[in-house]
């Protein structure tokens, strides 16, 4: 503002200048308000007076001097810094900085105050490092955590390393994952639900699809160093929400995951809620979800079923019940199944062919009279049909797709 004012002043000068309307005895300095800035130019042009005798020459003076006084001004503005912040943060960082080697030549280091002082560095440092190299700090993360004596501070890191990647691919996923299941091992149960399993919940909304598959991964993994109260209820609860989810990549995660949350289940006080979550997804309009159901979800739902005796009473009968209902609605109408229905059949049809082998194992296992010796060749039996019947149930899929 200051330096639109000063030029104003000088067009008003030279304006007054060129009309004449100045005093022949007066002989003061034209730029009474040359900035400090500008003294050069002040202290050359202040020992020119100028009298109606030389109006011409003066008023080319005062011109040329205020283009000067304008390049000067605005080469002045280009070369100051737009802001004082870039300046104020390097004198933060170089503060911070001192002040940590400072606590480190004078502080007898132990485990504890070294996990401090990196757990202080580590948000300053990943911010510098390439996004496709952060997978690099995780074990640095994830020592920092398990020696920091602060639970704050450990909530802090954990928070950063679930946030190490803003889109993290499969390949990065695993090594998040494989991190968070270190780090619950050296936690334990308690810390893990109040540290780790807290920031799931808080990142289900996320943005990113692959930021939620990765809270989908790590339900799943982290299901066995929790408690089984909270299994069934908080991490249930996540996979369940994140089923609805409309993204088809995540929709699969959740499958594959509730695999692993199910096989940590004893009582089947919650196995009508996840037989209908399975259900959804296999009849999801995605292939990559209903695949992701087959080939996880439906096996981990029929070896939990054996495990409180409802593989053949419960599991079984429900597949059953789903073929043999999708049937008769054509028989009720006297009419051929439509579309919809015919691949609703196969769909259920090609579940039972795979468990076939699952169902010849139940029944070795159920038959007293069977000796060791039978068993163990009528299992060898079991693995050549089982390949037999994947081959046939990527038949029906591949017709079914055909259809």
């Amino acid at each position: 503002e200051s330096f639109t004012s000063r030029i104003k002043e000088l067009e008003a000068t030279v304006e007054e200048l060129r009309k004449g309307n100045f005093d022949n005895n007066n002989t003061t300095a034209i730029p009474k308000f040359i900035p400090p800035s500008l003294n050069r130019q002040a202290s050359i042009v202040s020992v020119l007076p100028i009298r109606k005798s030389e109006s011409s020459s003066g008023i080319k003076t005062m011109r040329s001097v205020f283009k000067g006084l304008v390049r000067t001004e605005r080469a002045g503005v280009l070369s100051r810094p737009s802001s004082a912040e870039p300046e104020s943060a390097e004198a933060e960082a170089s503060s911070r900085i001192a002040s940590e080697m400072e606590k480190i030549m004078r502080t007898e280091l132990d485990g504890n105050q070294i996990a401090k002082i990196v757990a202080d560095c580590l948000p300053h440092i990943v911010p510098g490092v390439l996004i496709n190299k952060r997978e690099e700090l995780i074990p640095l993360i994830l020592v920092a955590i398990s020696a920091h004596p602060d639970p704050g501070d450990r909530f802090g890191l954990t928070k950063l390393l679930f946030n190490l990647i803003k889109k993290p691919n499969e390949i990065q996923r695993q090594m998040i994952i494989n991190g968070c299941i270190a780090l619950a091992s050296l936690l334990g149960p308690q810390k893990t639900e109040t540290e780790l399993l807290s920031h799931c919940w808080e990142q289900i909304g996320d943005k990113s699809a692959e930021r939620r598959i990765l809270v989908a991964d790590s339900c799943g993994s982290l299901s066995h160093y929790v408690s089984e109260e909270l299994r069934y209820s908080l991490v249930m609860s996540i996979l369940q929400q994140m089923a609805e989810d409309k993204n088809a990549s995540v929709r699969a995660a959740v499958a594959k995951n509730f695999s692993l949350l199910v096989s940590s289940f004893e009582a089947n006080e919650k196995y009508s809620q996840v037989e209908e979550v399975m259900l959804k997804l296999l009849e999801d309009q995605e292939v990559e979800v209903v695949q992701s159901t087959k080939e996880y979800m439906l096996p981990a739902l029929g070896s939990w079923s054996d495990a409180f005796d409802g593989f053949h009473s419960v599991f079984l009968n429900m597949i059953l019940t789903e073929i043999q209902s999708t049937i008769m609605k054509g028989d009720s109408r006297h009419k051929e199944l439509k579309d919809v229905e015919v691949k609703r059949a196969e769909l259920f049809i090609s579940c039972l062919i795979s468990l076939v082998p699952r169902f010849k194992e139940y029944v070795l296992s159920s038959n007293p009279t069977i000796s060791s010796k039978e068993a163990a060749v009528l299992e060898a039996h079991s693995v050549a049909s089982s390949v037999s019947s994947k081959n046939l149930t990527n038949t029906t899929s591949t017709s079914n797709n055909n259809n």
